[in-house]
């Protein structure tokens, strides 16, 4: 309570300063307590009373509400939904600032610490993303993403710094400057990312834009906490602890995260049919990951909750089939509440800490800064081009991509948070360094959410990037007319009996009507042309198990749709084989993967030859076998023969012995022993210390063992 009710507002109006505690301690007037319990005053309980309510609670429920009104009302507005939740925060700011100010009671969530709003959003925001993302495409596309986030994300820093560092006159130094860069260049496209999904245009842009803006949010916070760390004049920072610190946080935060992803595949995979147990888990890994990430080791909490992300995304059969539909539902819901919560917070910062601050030099430096961060953006996309081509050939950085990740590099939480980090940290000058900070950062992530935000559906639209592919239109239309001929045929047989002789079946046909969601000119619900099954694609893709909706869409599309359909088709029902018991987990994963490859590319269906490899003896373990074989004297012959082969006998007592496995076990556990001495060895020497040298002679156990093993070994 005392965080959230930092500050209160009296219906007067009056601004009361404290928490809850201290208000019932200034307003008891009561005397000291002394006897017994029952010498309580009477108004004792009246305490209770002027207890405030807890209006940072009932603000998030309300604000959820707010957002489903407006989630009810989106497909009636031009502008995507966290953009509206973004204007109702800072409406609601400036009213309760300036109007009312009892309503300054509900917006306390805007004067917590920073860190809370990273901590309490982050990890289901990451985890989410990095467990919906199409991983296949991410993937291919990882070379793009990593030169983005990395090479890229400092590109942008330095330029960024550049410009604040001549462009502004407040004073800046260099470090002071490149925290500014830092943090500003922390991209969060969640608008457009949403609409390229929603038109369908390039699933590997959105790929791209998603993936950059998981890795360069951890990227962003390490740069800026070493420059944040070199502007603090007081403190004493050498720039190689900086650098080892900061290699140790790049690497330790994956490396965390992959330990732990395996680690909560291994508790799923103990878990069977358990819905709560198992969204529990993996809601309590991503929290906990990036809490200890962060908190105990000193590591990126982002990167962490990535990886964790990634593994569970490529080991994704460990969750039962029938929890799998829950399991995502539940993660949609996670991710639609903080990002509602958050885009709120965001509007509420920026009217109650910023709008309020803005000088007259500080819009100039804004409308200064906004363009240039675009063309920044475009040059640290653009530098990057030649690598990105070398190391991947799925074409994704072509022109009209380079332009809509350019323009479409919007500002979000993350840089806010950090902003509000700055402006609160005593270290620094609050009037030349914080508030300034704030100020720009506020603006940067208006303008980029109200201007590109609401724009990037045009620049679509002009790039020709917008429009439906027309084998995808044809595939609607097909469906919906076959839909639509089993309707009449229905209708049809329906009206043969004689108890539904009273319907009105042209209701029955209008409640019944579709309309064709990328609504053509042309009425699909008229169409009755003969669909005619006369595509050579069509010919081969017949057999005795194709639905009659397949054949339909297969009829009148070209082989490059039909190929795309037919593979979405095999996958789906890869999936429907493994809820139904019919493949293993790895064997789901494997098949997968071949769909994924061959719709990475233009053409081609699956290589029979790929699958049938994975069930063929390997050159390498075949010949490991026979070399085994030839050294211990037994025949070579049988070898690669598969199951049919005759394993040789065993000599004398001794070798049944040796090959027994208890025997094998026993070996394994003092092989295991003994590395695990001699590296304890190891690591005491490196710290000056030593072992005893006769610890391992002086052992009878040692001893003992060594002996059984050593003369079965020489009677063999």
């Amino acid at each position: 309570m005392d965080m959230w009710n930092e500050s209160l507002v009296t219906p007067s109006g009056t601004l009361i300063n404290g928490t809850a505690l201290e208000m019932q301690e200034l307003s008891s007037s009561a005397d000291p307590l002394d006897g017994n319990a029952t010498d309580l005053p009477l108004d004792v309980h009246s305490l209770y009373e002027h207890t405030p309510p807890p209006y940072s609670i009932l603000s998030v429920f309300v604000i959820i509400l707010l957002g489903v009104f407006m989630r009810y009302l989106q497909p009636r507005l031009p502008i995507p939904y966290t953009v509206v939740i973004m204007l109702l925060g800072v409406i609601y700011g400036l009213v309760a600032a300036k109007a009312y100010p009892p309503l300054l009671n509900y917006t306390a969530m805007t004067r917590i610490d920073p860190h809370w709003i990273l901590h309490l959003f982050l990890p289901a925001l990451i985890f989410e993303s990095s467990f919906a993302i199409n991983l296949g495409m991410f993937r291919s596309t990882m070379g793009s993403i990593l030169l983005l986030a990395t090479v890229g994300l400092a590109i942008a820093t330095g330029l960024t710094s550049i410009v604040v560092r001549y462009a502004f006159s407040y004073g800046w130094d260099w470090c002071t400057s490149l925290m500014f860069g830092a943090l500003i260049s922390a991209t969060d496209p969640v608008a457009v990312v949403a609409l390229l999904k929603d038109v369908g245009t390039s699933p590997a842009l959105g790929v791209v834009l998603e993936g950059e803006s998981l890795l360069n949010d951890g990227t962003a916070i390490i740069l800026f906490n070493i420059f944040l760390a070199l502007s603090i004049p007081s403190d004493n920072f050498s720039g190689e602890s900086l650098a080892v610190q900061s290699v140790l946080t790049v690497a330790g935060g994956p490396l965390f995260g992959f330990a732990a992803g395996w680690t909560l595949v291994g508790l799923l995979g103990k878990i069977s049919s358990d819905a709560i147990s198992e969204v529990c888990l993996t809601l309590t890994a991503a929290y906990l990951t990036f809490y200890v990430s962060e908190a105990v080791l000193g590591i990126s909490g982002v990167l962490a909750v990535v990886a964790l992300g990634v593994v569970m995304n490529s080991q994704r059969t460990v969750i039962s089939p029938e929890v799998d539909p829950w399991m995502h539902e539940f993660w949609d819901i996670i991710t639609y509440i903080a990002n509602t919560l958050i885009f709120v917070i965001v509007g509420l910062t920026i009217a109650e800490h910023a709008l309020f601050n803005f000088e007259n030099m500080d819009w100039i430096n804004l409308l200064i800064l906004w363009p240039a961060l675009i063309v920044i953006r475009l040059i640290s996309i653009v530098v990057c081009l030649p690598l990105i081509r070398c190391v991947e050939k799925t074409g994704t950085c072509n022109w009209k991509n380079v332009l809509v990740m350019s323009w479409g590099g919007l500002r979000g939480a993350v840089s806010l948070a950090l902003a509000m980090t700055v402006s609160r940290d005593p270290r620094l000058d609050q009037d030349s360094i914080g508030n300034k900070v704030l100020v720009h950062t506020s603006g940067i992530v208006m303008l980029t959410l109200l201007v590109n935000g609401t724009t990037t559906a045009k620049l679509l639209s002009v790039l020709g990037m917008s429009r439906i592919p027309e084998d995808t239109i044809s595939a609607v239309d097909n469906a919906l007319r076959f839909i639509f001929k089993k309707r009449d045929e229905k209708i049809t047989s329906l009206k043969k009996d004689h108890f539904l002789e009273d319907v009105n079946w042209g209701s029955v046909t209008s409640y019944t009507l579709l309309q064709n969601p990328y609504k053509r000119s042309r009425n699909t619900q008229q169409k009755k042309e003969k669909v005619v099954f006369s595509s050579s694609f069509a010919e081969k893709c017949k057999s005795e198990t194709e639905t009659d909706l397949e054949r339909t869409l297969y009829s009148t599309l070209d082989y490059k749709a039909a190929r795309r359909i037919w593979l979405q088709l095999l996958k789906s029902h890869f999936w429907i084989q493994f809820e139904h018991g019919m493949v293993c987990r790895r064997t789901l994963l494997y098949l997968s993967s071949c769909v994924d490859a061959a719709l990475a590319r233009s053409e081609g269906l699956i290589d029979p030859e790929v699958i049938t490899g994975r069930f063929t003896i390997g050159h390498k373990l075949t010949y490991c076998q026979k070399l085994v074989n030839k050294l211990s004297g037994h025949d070579t012959s049988w070898a690669g023969q598969g199951r049919d082969a005759v394993e040789p006998a065993h000599g004398n007592w001794a070798e049944r012995i040796v090959e027994v496995y208890w025997f094998k076990s026993v070996v394994h556990t003092l092989l295991c022993i003994h590395v695990s001495c001699s590296v304890l060895n190891l690591i005491w020497n490196f710290h000056g210390h030593h072992l005893d040298e006769n610890f391992f002679h002086e052992n009878v156990y040692f001893v003992t063992a060594n002996g059984m093993f050593d003369g079965l070994r020489v009677l063999i």
